[in-house]
């Protein structure tokens, strides 16, 4: 065999694998997207609040499932209200190692990070102000509070929820408006309005 067609025998062979690795990789591409896309938000709505309306003005975004496997289901507020959070979502996750992870608490050096930022808030970054507990009738859970600073200043909270049961892995993400502190009674009586598995 002469060097010229040894050669082209590599760079067939090479380009073979290549197209059958590209074209594994797109039909594996198309089936995970398969898997995920838009679901019934109405529907989603009435598995995790019941029958009746959301409270304070929310309305249904969207919802869609995600080639991960999370379930997602978005609230929105109208824009004019006297309170309660502009946004909320509820994340249902595969398994509960990932809801897990949203409620530890480290220590960031978060105090060092704020300084840095006030002189110079030319990046965004978050902080983990509070953890606790939150009760509602029978219902005792973990929440966390967290302050989101923007680039440019200013900055907005959001609280997460966890309300992950034996059958389902559920956190609650709710988003206050730019300068607002999260109202933790406002929070309560969004949680009263969650339908909790028996």
């Amino acid at each position: 065999m002469s060097a010229e067609e040894e050669v082209r025998e590599t760079t067939g062979g090479v380009l073979g694998i290549s197209a059958g690795l590209l074209l594994a990789a797109v039909l594996l591409m198309v089936l995970v997207f398969v898997r995920g896309g838009a679901i019934d938000a109405e529907e989603r709505l009435r598995q995790l609040m019941g029958e009746g309306e959301p409270p304070f003005g929310l309305v249904v975004g969207h919802a869609s499932k995600l080639p991960t496997g999370e379930t997602v289901l978005r609230l929105v507020a109208p824009v004019e209200r006297e309170s309660g959070p502009a946004e909320v979502v509820f994340i249902e996750y595969p398994s509960p190692r990932a809801v897990a992870g949203l409620f530890r608490f480290e220590d960031d050096k978060a105090s060092e990070r704020l300084v840095e930022w006030e002189k110079d808030p030319t990046f965004e970054w978050s902080a983990r102000l509070e953890r606790d507990e939150l009760t509602w009738g029978e219902w005792r859970t973990k929440y966390v509070r967290v302050r989101h600073f923007h680039q440019g200043g200013g900055w907005h909270e959001s609280a997460r929820v966890d309300l992950s049961q034996a059958k389902r892995n559920l956190v609650l993400f709710a988003t206050w408006d730019d300068g607002a502190t999260v109202e933790r009674e406002v929070l309560v009586g969004l949680l009263k309005s969650v339908k909790m598995l028996p």
